[in-house]
Order: structure tokens, then C-alpha cells, then sequence
């Protein structure tokens, strides 16, 4: 392709982008407005639209979502995601309710690039075009590619549902603090405290944990793999690595997994750990047959839900703590109270508990009473919710 050819494409990609933003004020989005059709009516009126419009790539029809549009709103912000995701749903919409209940009103234009990062280029030009306020970079690939593309960009960017940015090289571990137009947030805890947590506090008696992870995740290999295994040694753990593509139908996840659960089968002091990942979650039920009756554990309280499709027990961070953070984060860059630049990392400091009792092994008789009362999440022996959000949902007892 000519050097004009080049130039062309882009300029009709920006034009194609910014007619599509313009007419509907939302860029290319589907499954979001699935979410907030279902928590519009329960969480303080979210606003949302139905619209259609052809994808640029496909041809076909595609739903279309409006969060919180006023007419003279005071802050407009783009939200980029490089895909569709559960966890991209779940934290754009508690972002937007973080808005909605300080009393900012804000407009948020949704725009899923779809893995085209000359889309997300465009859709960054057009939105400097339009003079929005702030970007949300929604997901690790996002924050990546902002990293790379829109460091020192006039707009400010916070990212949220992201990966440790200090593991990713994109923060000096030095300064805890970009110096850019971005100010990041983790969805990562220190898997230091990971550990401890399981270790000291739950399974005291743990020998042996295999960490499953998604191998075409790379922000899942670099900020959890690879800091548990570092760990082994100081906690008298061994760390086996399950790298599965589950896009492969030879995934061979069933094999790797039964290799683990007949290691030493007079041990039963071992687990199951599943990284961050949406492949990974969407393929739960399949990781619970597999395991047998070795627990099965999280990095991400999301990864916990109710019934049978959900992991035993998770600690770490979830969608919605991290994306109040981000929340946070946006509003003191918005009303001047802080530059992204000089914001520290972002990190929630202690872990969130989600369990499911329903997935509780049989070998595992009791569980620490501060677990329980710290849990953020709750689900009974039937898998129904006892807390929700730290908050007590039924009298039912353990």
C-alpha cells in the first residue's frame, strides 16, 4: 500500500468514526447495553437508549448504548475497549453510577475498537476533535495501547479493569507515578499478600498450587504467573504452571489438570489457582469438572457468582473496587485536584473475599471466621446469596 493509500484509509477511517460518534453519540457497542438495560432500573435510574447502526467491519446491525446523556453536561468522557467483556460491563457501569450518585453530570461514550487499533486512533482523534474532557482506557489491551500510542496526549487518561501497570513497564516501580498524561489504576494486588492470604490465613497445610492462565493473556502471565512463582520458595509452595489456549480445541486442559489433581494423591494440601482472564471465566464450569475435588481459587472476586458455574473462593480485586477507584482518580482530575501524571498507581490495598460454599470441596471442613466476615460476597451450600457487596442478604446460616 502507497504512502497516499496510507493516508487515505485513515483520514476515511477518522471520518468513519466520527459521523458514527456524532449521529449517535456512542461508538461501536453491543452486550453494554444488554448490562445496563438490567441494572438501569435497580442502581439510582441509569439512563440508557437502545439505538442500531452497522458495524464498520462486519456490515451487520449492532445495539447501541447512551449512559447519563444531558443536554448540557458538564464533563464528556470516552471509554475505550479493545473487545467485548463481562468485566468491561461491570466497570463501566460502576463507573458511571460513581458519577451519577457524586452529582457530576457527565456524558460517557462507549466505543469497543475491536482489536483495530486504527480505529482506537481515530476514535481518540475525533475525541480530541470534540474536546472531551477525559478517556477511560478500558481493559489491559487498552491501557496498553495508550501506553504505547497516547503517551503525553492532550487528553487526560485514567485506566481502569487493567493489569499492574508497574509490572507492565509502564510506570517506574521508583517514582510509583507516570509523569504523563495518564494516571493508572491496578486490578492487582500484591500477590505477596495473595499468598499470605492462602497460605497463612486459609489453607495452612498448602504443599502444591497450579495456576491456570490463558497463554495469549501476556498482562495475566507477567503480573500473576510470574510473581507467584518468584514466591515459591519464601511460602514452601510449588508453583506448576497450566498454560492453556482455549481457542484451540486441542487445549489439552483436562489432561494438564489431571496430571495435577493424581500428583500425590495421598496429599490433598493443593489447589487450583485461576488468573485474571474472561477466557478463563467463561470456561469455569469445565475447570470445576476437571479439579475434581481439589479446590478451585481466584485472583478476581468476579470469578465468584452464584450456583454451580463459579469458583470456590477468590482474593484479590474486583471489578467494582477497581473501577470506584478509577472513578476516583477521574473525578480529582476532572475538578483539578490532581494531574494524572502525578497521581501514584492506583491500588486497592486490601483483598476482597467472594465464596461460594457451593464449590467448597468436601475435604475442606471449615473456613477462617474472618474470612467470612470480611467477604465482600457470600453464597450458601444451595448457591444462593447471603451477602452481596458486604451486605447481608438472608438469615440463612452456614
Amino acid at each position: 500500500m502507497s504512502k497516499g493509500q496510507v493516508i487515505l484509509t485513515l483520514f476515511f477511517t477518522i471520518f468513519l468514526c466520527a459521523f458514527k460518534a456524532q449521529a449517535f453519540e456512542v461508538g461501536f457497542c453491543d452486550r453494554m447495553f444488554i448490562a445496563y438495560q438490567k441494572v438501569a432500573p435497580e442502581h439510582n435510574g441509569l439512563t440508557c437508549k437502545k439505538r442500531f447502526v452497522k458495524s464498520a467491519k462486519t456490515g451487520r446491525l449492532k445495539e447501541q448504548a447512551e449512559l447519563n446523556r444531558y443536554p448540557d453536561p458538564q464533563f464528556n468522557i470516552l471509554v475505550l475497549s479493545p473487545k467485548w467483556s463481562t468485566a468491561y460491563d461491570i466497570s463501566t457501569a460502576e463507573i458511571a453510577r460513581d458519577f451519577r450518585n457524586s452529582g457530576i453530570k457527565t456524558n460517557f461514550t462507549l466505543f469497543n475498537y475491536e482489536g483495530n487499533e486504527i480505529e482506537a486512533e481515530a476514535m481518540i482523534t475525533w475525541a480530541q476533535l470534540k474536546q472531551f474532557d477525559l478517556i477511560f482506557s478500558m481493559g489491559s489491551k487498552a491501557t496498553d495501547f495508550v501506553s504505547r500510542n497516547y503517551k503525553h496526549g492532550t487528553i487526560p487518561v485514567v485506566s481502569a479493569c487493567s493489569k499492574d501497570p508497574i509490572a507492565m513497564g509502564y510506570v517506574d516501580p521508583l517514582l510509583m507515578k507516570s509523569q504523563t498524561n495518564i494516571a493508572y489504576t491496578s486490578l492487582n494486588i500484591n500477590v505477596d499478600t495473595q499468598l499470605a492470604y492462602i497460605k497463612s490465613k486459609f489453607l495452612s497445610d498448602l504443599t502444591d498450587l497450579a495456576i491456570i492462565y490463558d497463554t495469549n493473556n501476556t498482562s495475566s502471565v507477567v503480573t500473576q504467573v510470574r510473581p507467584f512463582l518468584s514466591l515459591q520458595e519464601a511460602y514452601k509452595v510449588k508453583v506448576s504452571e497450566i498454560g492453556v489456549d482455549l481457542k484451540d480445541p486441542n487445549h489439552n486442559l483436562e489432561r494438564k489438570m489431571q496430571e495435577f489433581v493424581e500428583l500425590d494423591k495421598s496429599n490433598q494440601a493443593k489447589a487450583f489457582l485461576v488468573t485474571g482472564s474472561s477466557e478463563l471465566y467463561e470456561n469455569v464450569d469445565l475447570i470445576n469438572a476437571y479439579a475434581q475435588n481439589v479446590p478451585v481459587l481466584s485472583v478476581t472476586p468476579s470469578h465468584v457468582e452464584g450456583g454451580e458455574r463459579s469458583v470456590f473462593m477468590a482474593i484479590g480485586v474486583s471489578f467494582e473496587s477497581n473501577a470506584r477507584l478509577a472513578a476516583n482518580y477521574a473525578k480529582r482530575i476532572l475538578m483539578h485536584k490532581g494531574k494524572p501524571g502525578e497521581l501514584p498507581v492506583g491500588l486497592v490495598k486490601a483483598p476482597d473475599i467472594a465464596i461460594n460454599l457451593m464449590r467448597k470441596p468436601d475435604e475442606i471442613t471449615s473456613l477462617p471466621i474472618n474470612f467470612l466476615e470480611d467477604a465482600l460476597h457470600i453464597f450458601n451450600s444451595q448457591g444462593e446469596p447471603m451477602k452481596v457487596g458486604g451486605l447481608i442478604m438472608s438469615s440463612t446460616q452456614l
